[in-house]
């Protein structure tokens, strides 16, 4: 009789392996022992199937990092305009406050100077 007689594998466990678990960590979840796994992963087949999964989790991988980096980037940004926006209101309210004009930040900022009333 050839063949495995107790590992049942499914597609979880190639990509688990190629994720980087060890064989210890698989081989009790799979009723096994470790050497039983190292065989079935000397496979020419799975061998294969392992690279190709392994190459799929590092682009996966470097997928997820490259969208961090995208989102630090874009909150560095926001940031930075937020902050840029801060000024420029706090140069607006001394200019209105130096021309004596709307109260100076006593009123609404969505409030137009003088000119607004008199229309």
């Amino acid at each position: 009789m050839g063949g495995l007689r107790r590992l049942v594998p499914d597609a979880q466990l190639v990509q688990r392996r190629a994720a980087g678990a060890t064989l210890r960590e698989l081989a009790p979840e799979y009723g096994v022992a470790h050497t039983t796994l190292g065989r079935y992963f000397a496979r020419p087949a799975i061998t294969s199937e392992l690279k190709q999964s392994g190459r799929l989790v590092r682009c996966e991988r470097r997928a997820a990092a490259e969208r961090r980096a995208a989102e630090r980037r874009l909150e560095r940004e926001v940031r930075r305009q937020a902050k840029e926006q801060v000024a420029l209101e706090g140069r607006l309210r001394a200019a209105r406050a130096a021309r004596g004009c709307c109260g100076g930040a006593r009123q609404a900022p969505f409030r137009l100077c003088g000119l607004a009333r008199r229309a």
